[in-house]
């Protein structure tokens, strides 16, 4: 079993965090606490480099502050893996129609419907999180928008490509409002 990470701004509390899983984001901006009760992320100075050998030597020098911490989390959807605990993207549910979302940001949203699949494409060393609720709407959290029934879009796409421009179909494209609480 990994060492736990003590840290460095609730030295008095090392013990809450004694039965947690923890991830890093990419590029290890940040690290996430997560269990059932709740998800807490801490930052990682810019300057710190930690290779995957390194996780279970951290110290506290390592982390500078909380940013956010989420408590009683409905669901947590996490990205794809890149080492054992080096993710690029964590989706919380934080409420039935609000998310939080941890990868070179963090930020939350607020949806139409109830959150149904979570991806995150990393090109380069940046993650692109996306999601779908349970009307097909696609939301795009770094661009900042909604495409409207995308899921319906890429079914037509995918079983007849020339029906789509037979409809002129093309996705509605809606402002999703996004708020930053700490930004790489």
């Amino acid at each position: 079993m990994p060492k736990k990470i003590p840290l460095k701004e609730e030295p008095d509390k090392l013990l809450k965090y004694k039965n947690d899983k923890y991830y890093f984001s990419i590029e290890k901006r940040y690290v996430v606490y997560v269990n059932k009760n709740y998800v807490d992320v801490w930052t990682i100075p810019k300057n710190t480099v930690i290779q995957p050998e390194e996780f279970n030597s951290l110290n506290k020098n390592h982390f500078t502050k909380k940013v956010a911490s989420f408590n009683k989390p409905l669901k947590i959807f996490m990205g794809s893996f890149l080492f054992e605990h080096d993710t690029d993207a964590i989706l919380v549910q934080i409420e039935k129609n609000k998310y939080a979302i941890i990868y070179q940001n963090v930020a939350t949203f607020t949806t139409r419907k109830q959150i149904t699949e979570f991806n995150s494409v990393v090109f380069g060393h940046y993650a692109y999180p996306f999601c779908y609720d349970e009307e097909g709407n696609c939301y795009v959290i770094d661009q900042e928008i909604i495409l409207e029934k995308y899921k319906e879009y890429l079914q037509i796409l995918k079983e007849n490509p020339y029906e789509i421009n037979d409809k002129n179909y093309t996705p509605i494209q809606k402002k999703l409002k996004v708020k930053f609480i700490d930004t790489y």
